[in-house]
């Protein structure tokens, strides 16, 4: 039989691996005393916080027998995970089961219970903001994602667990809404056969407390239902295409329903608004009667979705797409706004005009949302086309309501230069951007024009992320995000974007098409209906968590409920924004997913306490303290960041003489206002500070201020690859102590003199200390204490080296390069880039700027790009995706080489003077930096040590040049 609320298959009467729920970490043993000798059979039983623990199991580990203590609401879903391995023996038949659920309020139904196999699935190339923020040690080839039921015919619940191999199973437990309050206990038994083989004793609190359906706020998700029918039929991809009238004649009529409605169950019950993004009546044209609609198939599906019929609670989803009907739209936009055939517009008219009124006699209008498809509405030819959509929708009903996905405020001071700039008329109903161009205060401001504002999905440090490699508190975040951005929805996309042409794609096929998909197909599993990823699990978490604040904002208990937003959340949307748009700070939200558990307890006990005695009342209290001690003790701190050291030479000919420049982001996590005083710190020799530093005025709860300190020296010691650490503090007004360290990045392009052969060969190369440049450091590393050299150091050596004679700028670069590389490079000289990150094949990068005046735009600097192949690019400003600033040809005349050894990539340059603008040159120091990406391991580096955007010229590192003459080392 089928449990459709959950959309999982349950079996009755066969022994099952099913649940309990917990949060800290527990192990079970092995129980005695069984008939036979039992199989050294072990299971340990872990949170969902971080599965990579699995990955340290120790088969060998026995400890004492111990109860799971667990507590959830009445409405509430919580998991945990387990695994089991036997370290010396075969088990054949296992069978995994949970026991009577028994309470002095009564008995638990084990219909609460699912139990998943979790398998792993290969993440596809990462993206450019993962390899920017995540530690490649922090990473993982394979997560655990897929959950499959364990009574599927395929990737459940094995017949054979094989010898010293770990099984991975995800268990939840759903308390229904009308189960009473009160302790249960129950066990979960593993047995070999028949044979019991070990069993752990579970105790289940439930408590006083029913969370409501509606979190007040949608994680809409896009169900392409032609995708879902594909993958059951194994249909060719061009079956299923016109929408559900396939389906009055076809013989899996009832198949394809049923695994309809049990798609749509599977996501509503984790907290997803299921929409039917591209599901449209039947459209016919005749000469006599124009456009006619039949919306016969289309409500027999949509009907028991809006009123709610099909899910276990009743209620209908709160917003419906206006249905698609692309003919109309691609007339209309297809010569732009000022030539549109009479035709055209009638015909998009009238289909709108149409649909209003069905959504209105079937009383769904108030629900109705409507995305014009034209190209981004940031352009201008976008912007345009979206106007003329949006008029057509006011003249064909003024109930339609317009979503936009453009923005309101200008972005062109945040280095989008082509944004276009709404009209104060601006037609749109409903704001929905991405989250990168969502601004709190300019949506605050059309809220009140009784707009409502809506985000898309974006990628960190913007928003939260339910991509495949994501970490854990990425996906556990985005809940506390949008209360934070006052956003009523977050469209997640399509859930099940899944590869066309391809009658059964796997885990794998589908992460790589999209790897924030939710469902996976589960053709792969002997299943006619999706299986869900362990994003989705995540998700349910987040909406939950809304649940539990909106129960406290019921019982006016607001001021918890503030306190740990701003906790959790300090910035998203375009509060995330660095340098520009596209430059985006460290996350902004906790990223631990143990914070987000500790605020559901501190939650759960200010519910609680005014309903308990008091003994129970000062246990709570004391747990309470601990949680609020840890949560604040983790995200509320003063941090400081150093951006960049820039230099500039201030000596004379016989004197030599820098003035360094250190800019540093002072970022305040702390509930009150935070000032003090800011400077160097215990300098090495050679460097001369005044000692003073600066003082900085108090700085708001979650706001940050960028300062500058200067320092000069006469002359300082470089370690092995030229780079020197200065330490700064800061000295709080309350007397605490904050620290980090500068990393200067500096050498010199000696003067010499003789022939130079530009071949890749470096043989020709004198040895040198101070014209090198070395110990690279990975884009998501630099100064942080919390990082060891595994999450700063590129697996792939990298130095570079400096010389110069009267008319060139000479650069060397020795680099180390695997096969993987090899065969990922291509031959041309192009780049792609994602975000601030070149990805696709290794590459070499030299970022200019002669004048060293960090002035934050990419667009000021001369950029080099150079491959294994020989293959190179030069240009001024740096073609990124999205673009920043301005980029034009740099003609600048660079000879190239190239050298392949094995293991090894050598390059050679030589720059002419004249390349550059009329700028000083001698006796000068240019700002410089060197950046290496190895596509095999995905990892980007840099000499400079830039954290997360390596194209901001305040990050560069510092190359003096000398007079030709000066022979000075």
């Amino acid at each position: 039989m089928t449990d459709s609320s959950r959309g999982n298959p349950i079996r009755r009467r066969r022994p099952r691996l099913t649940s309990g729920s917990i949060i800290p970490l527990l192990s079970g043993v092995c129980l005695a005393g069984c008939a036979t000798p039992p199989p050294a059979l072990r299971f340990q039983v872990f949170d969902t916080r971080d599965l990579s623990q699995f990955e340290v199991v120790d088969a060998a580990s026995v400890v004492s027998p111990q109860t799971v203590c667990i507590s959830a609401a009445a409405n509430e879903t919580i998991s945990f995970c387990v695994v089991i391995r036997s370290p010396s023996a075969e088990i054949e038949s296992p069978g995994l089961s949970i026991g009577p659920i028994d309470s002095l309020a009564g008995r638990l139904s084990e219909d609460a219970f699912d139990i998943f196999r979790l398998l792993s699935v290969r993440t596809p190339p990462l993206p450019g903001w993962h390899i920017r923020s995540i530690p490649p040690n922090e990473r993982t080839a394979a997560p655990l994602d897929v959950l499959v039921p364990i009574d599927a015919p395929r990737g459940g619940l094995p017949g054979r667990l094989e010898p010293d191999r770990a099984y991975y199973f995800w268990i939840d437990v759903t308390i229904p809404k009308e189960t009473n309050e009160g302790t249960y206990t129950t066990t979960l038994d593993l047995y070999a056969g028949t044979q019991p083989v070990a069993h752990q004793k579970i105790e289940l609190t439930v408590l006083p407390l029913v969370l409501p359906d509606d979190s007040g706020t949608m994680f809409i998700g896009e169900l392409d239902h032609r995708s879902l029918f594909r993958s059951i039929t194994a249909a060719r991809s061009d079956s299923y295409t016109l929408g559900m009238d396939h389906l009055k004649n076809d013989n899996r009529r009832a198949e394809l329903q049923q695994a309809l409605v049990s798609t749509l169950r599977l996501l509503q019950s984790h907290g997803v608004t299921p929409v039917l993004h591209k599901l449209a009546p039947v459209a016919k044209m005749n000469a006599r009667d124009g456009l006619s609609l039949d919306w016969s198939q289309y409500d027999t599906i949509v009907e028991p979705i809006l009123d709610g019929r099909i899910f276990a609670d009743g209620l209908g989803v709160g917003a419906w797409p206006i249905p698609p009907l692309p003919q109309a739209e691609r007339l209309v936009t297809s010569s732009g706004r000022r030539h549109i055939s009479e035709s055209a517009n009638r015909l998009a008219r009238d289909y709108l005009a149409g649909c209003a009124r069905h959504f209105a006699k079937k009383g769904w209008l108030a629900r109705n949302y409507w995305i014009p498809q034209t190209p981004s509405p940031l352009s201008q030819d976008g912007l345009d086309r979206f106007n003329t959509l949006a008029a057509l929708a006011r003249r064909a009903h003024p109930g339609l309501r317009v979503v936009s996905m453009g923005c309101p405020q200008d972005l062109r001071p945040y280095g989008k230069i082509d944004a276009a700039m709404p009209e104060p008329s601006d037609p749109t109903d409903i704001w929905m951007p991405p989250a990168r161009y969502y601004d709190p205060a300019a949506m605050q401001e059309q809220r009140q024009r009784s707009r409502k504002t809506w985000i898309a999905l974006d990628e960190p440090p913007y928003l939260g992320a339910v991509h495949v490699a994501a970490p854990p508190s990425y996906t556990r975040a985005l809940g506390w995000m949008m209360v934070s951005l006052d956003a009523r929805a977050l469209n997640l996309g399509c859930v099940n974007d899944w590869p066309e042409g391809d009658g059964s794609p796997t885990p794998e096929t589908c992460a790589s098409k999209n790897p924030n998909v939710l469902l996976y197909p589960g053709r792969a599993f002997g299943l006619r209906h999706p299986v869900a990823s362990v994003r989705l699990k995540r998700l349910r978490r987040a909406a939950q968590d809304l649940s539990i604040r909106r129960l406290l904002l019921k019982k006016n208990l607001d001021h918890v409920a503030q306190t740990l937003e701003s906790t959790l959340v300090a910035y998203a949307g375009s509060k995330a924004y660095r340098a520009h748009y596209a430059d985006g700070r460290a996350i902004g939200w906790a990223d631990d997913e143990a914070q987000y558990d500790r605020a559901r307890r501190i939650m759960l006990d200010a519910l609680l306490s005014p309903e308990h005695g008091p003994s129970n009342a000062t246990a709570s209290a004391f747990e309470t303290t601990t949680d609020w001690r840890r949560l604040m003790s983790k995200a509320r701190s003063v941090h400081l960041s150093v951006d960049g050291c820039n230099a500039r030479y201030t000596g004379t000919s016989t004197e030599w003489q820098v003035a360094l420049t250190c800019t540093v982001t002072i970022t305040n996590r702390l509930r009150t206002p935070a000032g003090g005083r800011l400077r160097f710190a215990n300098t090495p020799p050679g460097w001369d500070d005044s000692g003073e530093g600066k003082q900085l005025a108090a700085i708001p709860p979650n706001g940050s201020r960028r300062a500058v300190l200067t320092i000069s020296s006469k002359g300082f010691s470089l370690r092995t690859g030229g780079v020197v650490d200065l330490p700064i503090e800061m000295l709080l007004d309350g007397g605490r102590l904050v620290e980090t360290t500068a990393r200067v990045s500096f050498a010199t392009a000696i003067p010499f003199s003789g022939p130079a052969v530009v071949d890749g060969d470096l043989s020709d190369w004198a040895p040198g200390s101070v014209n090198m440049a070395g110990d690279f450091r990975l884009i998501t590393g630099g100064p942080r204490d919390t990082l060891d050299d595994r999450d700063t150091h590129p697996r792939a050596r990298t130095i570079a080296f400096f010389r110069q004679d009267e008319h060139f700028l000479y650069v060397a670069v020795n680099t180390e390069l695997d096969e993987r590389d090899l065969a990922l490079q291509q031959q041309r000289n192009a780049v792609s880039y994602d975000g601030l990150t070149p990805i696709g094949e290794p590459l070499v990068e030299i970022l200019i700027d002669p004048l060293n005046t960090g002035t934050r735009s990419p667009a000021d600097l001369y950029h080099l790009v150079i491959k294994p192949s020989g293959a190179h690019l030069s240009e001024r400003g740096v073609g990124l995706s999205p673009p920043v600033g301005e980029r034009t040809a740099w003609a600048s005349d660079v000879e190239v080489g190239t050298k392949l050894l094995r293991g090894r990539w050598m390059t050679e340059l030589r720059i002419p003077w004249s390349s550059f603008a009329d700028v000083p040159r001698q006796n000068s120091i240019w700002g410089f930096n060197i950046t290496r990406y190895d596509a095999g391991t995905q990892q980007y580096s840099t000499w400079s040590g830039s954290v997360g955007n390596a194209y901001d010229p305040v990050s560069l590192g510092n190359v003096f040049i000398p007079s030709v003459s000066d022979r000075r080392r």
